[in-house]
This record gives structure tokens, sequence and C-alpha cells, in this order.
């Protein structure tokens, strides 16, 4: 298979989903406030894109990928037209009814709300949204699995996040499965309806809620949705709400056409189409996860191997000359060469970065699976790296960072009082200078986050004046 012709179709493609995100956000911009559900929608449809050309970029480096990853990227190309020509057609039904009924205020109130119901509540559009939001978790696993593969030759940082990252889109990829098949089965039972605004005069007519195409589980949140009560109201329409008297107001004929042109252009087969799609979905997801779990059994089984005997000889050689040292040695002189990573070497193995501020080639000699990890940078400037594993939490964080220190520290978080002693000796910031508290410590630091330690200024120069006492005690 010739990667060009790929990268072609993931063009075609991509240039299709930007044609009807810009046409959302335009239809979006175009009925106001009643337009935040269609902006959801159209930022879904704007992130597939995105998606779309991070996947071309990556078939178009000079690294061959495999062809059973080609034939992935064909089979995701091949759904995505049938994924994306509902949503085309409906925004090109929409847009030329928001051009006509602009200059009039009422009419175009109520096309607003006519817009908003449906991308709130109209199932078949729900559902093709909800293929979109699966099918960008299977793109997700298909680069995940490129990244991977290429982050073999970087840093082991890098292909410990990599490895993290694959794995966390493949839990993202099996939940939202469960997710979407559940709810597929409305999908092919949906019997499109007319539906009415309230029309001219003192009349009751049904309300907007009425006989629409809905999700059961939504039906009685419609029937009460949140009015708003200043400006150009773009709530919709209560049941049994009382007629409004209106001059210039959609007409009975306007409002079934429209409905119509929006039924048509989601449904034009009734539903086989949509069948068709959901299947093709659900096979190529199967096939992407079941790919992207072969390559972590194959990745994990090629960073556990046994210890071979040139290695096991120089850690022998090693443990007993460290061993015959510290014998000989008296304990002023070992206490003289306790370095921070020597403080934390029994507790968490830390990889000292080298000068130009990547991570060291050096690692540990037997490796077991690849484990994310964060680059810590205590408050003399050395740099670490260590195990995410062991600061996922504040509590682990916190005894990892006093060993780092040497220094008894307030661990903070546990009332308002200890958080401000916590402020006034010591903080910690993220890579763009963000203080984390240890409230959102959990919630802010992710695996290949780099963290840095800050005495405030008082107690940086106390920690300064005591090292050099201890010092020069030893002396």
């Amino acid at each position: 298979m010739d990667p060009l012709s790929i990268s072609a179709g993931v063009i075609a493609i991509t240039t299709v989903s930007i044609k009807v995100a810009k046409g959302l956000y335009k239809l979006a911009d175009g009925i106001g406030t009643a337009g935040q559900e269609v902006r959801v929608s159209a930022d879904r449809v704007s992130n597939f894109s995105t998606l779309l050309m991070s996947l071309n970029h990556e078939i178009s480096k000079p690294t061959k990928i495999s062809p059973v990853e080609q034939v992935m990227v064909l089979d995701i190309v091949g759904v995505c037209s049938g994924l994306m020509q509902p949503l085309r057609n409906l925004q090109q039904a929409l847009v030329p009814l928001l051009i006509r009924y602009r200059d009039s205020a009422e009419k175009l109130r109520q096309f607003g709300l006519r817009v908003k119901f449906y991308f709130s509540c109209k199932a078949k559009l729900l559902q093709y949204l909800d293929l979109v939001e699966k099918h960008m978790a299977t793109i997700n696993i298909t680069l995940g699995v490129m990244n991977l593969k290429e982050s073999r030759n970087k840093s082991h940082a890098i292909y410990n996040i990599s490895h993290f990252h694959l794995q966390t889109n493949i839990e993202k990829a099996d939940f939202i499965a469960s997710q979407i098949g559940y709810g597929s089965r409305g999908l092919l039972a949906q019997k499109a309806s007319s539906a009415h605004l309230i029309a001219n005069g003192d009349e009751t007519t049904e309300s907007l809620v009425t006989g629409i195409e809905d999700r059961e589980d939504d039906a009685s949140e419609n029937e009460s949705a949140e009015q708003e009560a200043q400006g150009d109201s773009t709530a919709l329409v209560p049941a049994n709400a009382p007629a409004q008297t209106t001059t210039d107001g959609l007409t009975e004929p306007e409002l079934v056409d429209m409905d119509q042109q929006v039924s048509q252009a989601l449904d034009p087969d009734e539903g086989k189409q949509a069948l068709e799609v959901w299947q093709d979905l659900n096979v190529i997801a199967r096939k992407v996860i079941k790919h992207a779990k072969d390559i972590l059994q194959t990745e994990d089984q090629h960073t556990m191997p046994e210890v071979s005997e040139p290695a096991r000889a120089y850690q022998e050689t090693s443990q007993s000359e460290g061993a015959h040292q510290d014998a000989a040695q008296p304990v002023a002189a070992q206490e003289e060469q306790v370095q921070p990573r020597a403080a934390y070497q029994e507790d968490v193995q830390l990889e000292k970065l080298q000068e130009t501020g990547q991570i060291g080639q050096s690692s540990p000699l037997v490796e077991a699976t690849p484990r994310p990890s964060i680059i810590y940078v205590n408050s003399a400037g050395d740099t670490y790296q260590i195990p995410y594993e062991r600061v996922a939490t504040w509590g682990g964080a916190f005894h990892t960072i006093q060993a780092m220190e040497k220094k008894p520290l307030q661990a903070g978080a546990s009332s308002r009082r200890v958080n401000d002693n916590y402020r006034r000796s010591y903080y910690l910031t993220d890579e763009q200078g963000r203080v984390i508290s240890p409230e959102t410590w959990e919630d802010v630091v992710r695996p290949g986050d780099k963290i840095t330690f800050h005495f405030n200024r008082r107690n940086r120069l106390r920690h300064v004046l005591v090292n050099l006492n201890w010092h020069f005690a030893l002396r």
C-alpha cells in the first residue's frame, strides 16, 4: 500500500470534517445563546479533525508504519465518510435556513429554539455525535501505538509516558464502547415525527417537545428545561405552554418543512446507514484495541530480560566494593557523602539527569515493566526522575520530598492553618510556575510533569545556614 494514497484519504476526510465544524460554528454564532449545544458539537467535530491531522502527520513521517497499521488507518478513514456525511447534510440544511430567517427577529428566535432542541434531544443526531466520540478514542489508540514504537529510540521517561498514555486510551475506549453499545439499542428503533413551536394566534398548539424523536431518559428533563429570564430567551418551551401571539413567527408549513429536512439529512434510508456505521465502528475498534494490547504485551516482554552473567557479576562486584568501603570509612565520613539521591536510595530509585537536562541513558540493569514517572527538581537545583506511583498521592509525595530535602517539613492539607504553614515554609510549582497545593496535588500532577521544590526566602536562608553548620561541624 502506498503511504501517499493513505495520506490523501486522511486529508480528504479531514477537509470534510473541518467544513462541518465551520458550518456548525457559523450556525451557533447566528442563533446567539441558543447555540451553546451547537457549539459543543462543533468543538467535538473540530477535535475530531485535529486528531485526523495528527494521524496524517504520523503516517507522513519517514519511518515506515507496519502493514497492519496501514490497514487500520484505511479502515478508520473508510468509516469516517459514513460518519461525517449525515452531519455535513445537517449543516447544509440548517445554514440556508439561518440566512433566510435572520432578517426576522421572531423567526430567528424560534429557529434558534428549534436548533437548540435538535442538538440537545434528537436521538439520531446525538447518536452520530456519540459515534464521533467513539471513533476519536479509536484514533487515539492508533496514534498511541505509533508513538510508543517511535519512543523506543528516545529517553526512558518519554517511553514510559507513551506506554502509560496508550494504556489509558485503551481503558477509555473500552468505557466509551460500553456506553455507546447501550445507547445504540435506541438508534435503530427511532421513528421520525413532527413537532411544532408555539404558532401564531391565540390557539394552543403542541409544545416543542411533543412527538419529537428523543431519548426516553431525557424526556422529563426536556419538559422542564431552564428558561432564561433576561433578553432574548432561548430556553426550550415547556410542555402545555400557552400560545404566544406573534406577528411574524414561523408558520406551520415552515416548521414541518424544517423537521423533514433534518430527518432526511440524518436518516435518509430509515436507519440502514446508521446501522452500517455503528457496526463498522465496532469492528474497527475491536481490531485496533486488540492490536494495541498485543503491542503492549510484546513491549512488556522486551523490557523484562533476565540478568546476564556480566551484569550479575557487575552487580555483585559493585555491592561488595560498596560494603567494603562503608566498613572502612568512619561514620563522619559516611555522613559527609550523603547526597539527596543516597538519602532516598532504599525507598525510591532515582535517576539523575544529565547536565543537558535530558534523562541519562543509564538505567537499572533489571527493569520490570516500564513505569510512568515525574521529573523532580530539589531545593539545590538537582534534577531527578521519580516513579509516578511513589508520588501519585500527596502522602507519598510528601514523604518522598522530605527524604530528598533531608529536613522535617510540614505536610499540609489537613487544615487551613496547616496549609498556611506549608506555604510559609516551602511550596511546589509545576513547569509553568504555578503553585501546587496539597489539596490539588492528586488532581494536578500527572506522569511526565516537572515539579520544582522551593523554600520561601527566609526558610531558604535558614536551610542553607543549617547545612553549612552541619558541614563545618563534620570538619
